[in-house]
């Protein structure tokens, strides 16, 4: 009895999802060194957000198989949304550069420096759109992957101020682990997902109008 009673305990439950959400971080690092950080990157991602969304609905899923179940069934699709979103990146950030050495050198124009804040400008909109990009993935599979980039940039623009609020906490936590690269391994990148999740879960909810949990779609 007292056995069970610690197993019901918010304590253990608390903890029992910590621990969960290490060996998701633990995984998305192996199985992205593994495909060298191109080819499975995004797949790991989207499985990530899948599982840590469903230690959010309290469904009980097993780990390991969730990353092959997930990665098998979206791995070329993600890989399709990984391949546009680096060439738009790769775009922005040349762009970007060549303002930025124009502006700080001795050939420098109001029109070098307009160029530049208005493709920060861009940047950090894109940085938005790409803290989006999973949750749209993961709660409207029938998207495609341009389809996926749009209904995020129209989330940017509809909640700009948790968007914003979601940036500034991204690089401050960024700066946290710089300081503390002991827990890079562990937590790095599940715990800021799983307060996105915790803070959007609700309004993707009622966008998706979707009652059926996630993992329910992927696992039965």
């Amino acid at each position: 009895m007292k056995f069970e009673k610690y197993v019901n305990s918010k304590l253990f439950q608390t903890f029992n999802k910590l621990f969960d959400i290490i060996v998701i971080n633990l995984m998305f690092i192996f199985i992205s060194i593994v495909g060298l950080g191109i080819f499975t990157l995004f797949p790991a991602l989207v499985a990530t957000y899948i599982l840590l969304q469903s230690i959010s609905d309290d469904n009980s899923v097993s780990i390991l198989k969730g990353f092959y179940i997930i990665i098998k069934k979206e791995y070329f699709k993600a890989q399709k949304l990984f391949l546009i979103i680096i060439f738009i990146m790769g775009i922005l950030t040349f762009n970007t550069m060549f303002f930025y050495e124009f502006a700080i050198s001795h050939q420098s124009s109001l029109f070098h420096f307009i160029g530049l804040f208005l493709f920060l400008f861009i940047d950090l909109f894109v940085i938005g759109l790409l803290l989006h990009i999973f949750p749209v993935y993961m709660y409207f599979r029938d998207l495609k992957p341009l389809g996926i980039i749009k209904f995020s940039a129209l989330m940017v623009f509809a909640y700009p101020f948790k968007t914003l609020l979601l940036i500034i906490l991204l690089f401050g936590w960024i700066l946290l682990i710089s300081l503390q690269p002991p827990i890079i391994p562990f937590i790095c990148i599940t715990i800021p997902i799983y307060i996105y999740l915790k803070l959007f879960q609700a309004i993707y909810k009622v966008l998706s109008n979707n009652e059926i949990s996630i993992t329910d779609s992927y696992f039965n």
